[in-house]
C-alpha cells in the first residue's frame, strides 16, 4: 500500500505508474486537477487504487485521508512526498 502526494503529474506520476507496474495498491493524493489525477489512474496497470483529492497544507483533510487509506487498505506501507 503506497501512499503517493502530488502524484498527479510529474515524478509523483511516474513514481505511481511505477508503483503499480509492481502490483502495488497506490494511493494518489492530488490537490487540484481532477482530470490529471485521472490521467494519471488510467496510465497506471490495473488494480486496487484510489484517487484522493487533499490539500496537504490542511491538517483536517490530511487526517481524513490517512483515516480512509488506512479504513480501506489497513495500513500504508510507503509514503512518498
Amino acid at each position: 500500500v503506497v501512499l503517493i502526494t502530488g502524484a498527479s503529474r510529474g515524478i509523483g506520476k511516474a513514481t505511481a505508474v511505477a508503483f503499480a507496474g509492481e502490483n502495488a495498491r497506490v494511493i494518489i493524493n492530488y490537490r487540484e486537477n481532477d482530470a490529471a489525477a485521472k490521467i494519471t489512474m488510467s496510465e497506471m496497470k490495473a488494480g486496487d487504487h484510489l484517487l484522493v483529492k487533499c490539500d496537504l497544507t490542511k491538517p483536517v483533510e490530511l487526517t481524513r485521508m490517512v483515516d480512509l487509506v488506512i479504513e480501506k487498505y489497513g495500513k500504508i506501507d510507503v509514503l512518498v512526498n
